[in-house]
């Protein structure tokens, strides 16, 4: 038997972020200067799509550049496995090779979705996120996370693939309806409670110019926020160990979100998670009634739900539980606040503590 070591130097990812406003013209500058492929494949969804999608062609095509648009049925229960199999097989049968890249225009689902296209198509191509939504501003535009859902849990299929470029247009945000946008803030003000408290009061100070969605205050607002999702996501690329903190507010959120079929939406589910895993902590003496408070506060002032839903059982709520991801060794496992701007990830927590905590007196 011969054996030999293969040396593979693993670089992490770099690439620019771009926040600004009417931002279309400036990206296909960019790709003008410094192409990325030959032809351009703007994925989006049948929302966001006849909104910005074809101002984003124009000023590609406009830049001399080949694009063409790949729509596919909005929402959470579009985000699956058939879904990326569309877009591959809608792509091949138009020709796009190895010299394309993709431009995910659009929410938390598309980029997530086309992020996964990103990843495989011809054993992978360039993507460049284009997030249209708070959410996906906020979260998960950054940090190279694609995926899918399943009928067994959310985002168990995927991909770790970063964009090559991110460009923040807060233009988009004007055509985002109200439940929409205030829903994304949830995952904004995620990073004030798990880091960066000055995101807390910058909120709270700023909170009626960023519920009227004030671009110069939004740009101010996401510039922070970035920057803690990228010291995160740079020191744990993969997830292995404090990137998990990004997590918070997710375990109880996904099961909610699962078990709800769709009457909640994302941001929403985390509003209620992160109110939820506070409880936890408070009923675990490791976390103050004070600073679980003023969460459950801010959240409430940025018009997002707290309490879980009457409407789900407790049962079911640990069933979905079960099925995350973040499961290890049959134990559930949550992020928790001990103090302001701090917490603890990966802690298990029994299924009697669960159903302690909802019923508790917070909730």
């Amino acid at each position: 038997m011969k054996e030999m070591t293969i040396q593979v130097q693993v670089r992490p990812a770099e690439y620019r972020l771009i926040i600004g406003h009417d931002l279309f013209a400036v990206l296909a500058e960019e790709l003008q200067k410094s192409p990325l492929a030959a032809r351009y494949a703007v994925i989006t969804d049948s929302m966001v799509g006849p909104l910005w999608a074809a101002a984003l062609v124009s000023a590609l095509e406009n830049a001399g550049l080949a694009a063409e648009q790949f729509v596919f049925p909005a929402g959470e229960a579009h985000k699956t496995r058939e879904t990326k199999q569309m877009l591959e097989n809608q792509m091949l049968e138009r020709g796009f090779g190895r010299d394309t890249a993709v431009l995910a225009l659009g929410g938390g689902v598309v980029g997530d979705v086309a992020g996964y296209v990103a990843a495989t198509y011809m054993r992978g191509v360039p993507v460049v996120q284009i997030p249209t939504t708070t959410l996906a501003m906020a979260d998960s535009s950054i940090g190279g996370k694609t995926g899918v859902d399943t009928p067994y849990g959310k985002n168990l299929i995927g991909a770790f693939h970063h964009p090559v470029r991110v460009y923040m247009d807060m233009k988009t945000l004007t055509t985002l309806d109200e439940r929409n946008y205030r829903a994304g803030l949830a995952e904004l003000v995620k990073h004030g409670f798990i880091k960066d408290l000055s995101i807390l009061d910058f909120v709270q100070e700023h909170k009626e110019l960023i519920l009227k969605r004030d671009a110069a205050v939004l740009e101010k607002l996401f510039e922070k926020n970035c920057t803690v999702k990228n010291d995160v996501v740079s020191q744990d690329d993969q997830e292995k160990g404090l990137r998990q903190i990004l997590n918070y507010g997710h375990t109880m959120g996904h099961a909610i979100e699962m078990g709800s079929q769709s009457d909640f939406i994302h941001g929403e589910c985390v509003a209620i998670g992160m109110v939820f895993a506070a409880e936890l902590a408070c009923q675990r003496g490791i976390c103050s009634r004070e600073w679980a408070a003023r969460q459950r506060t801010i959240l409430q002032e940025l018009g997002l739900p707290v309490d879980l839903p009457a409407a789900l059982e407790a049962e079911e709520i640990l069933r979905l539980m079960r099925m995350d991801k973040k499961v290890r060794q049959g134990q559930i496992q949550f992020v928790l606040p001990t103090q302001p701007g701090e917490v603890i990830f990966g802690a298990p927590v029994s299924e009697k503590e669960i159903m302690e905590a909802m019923k508790g007196d917070a909730l």
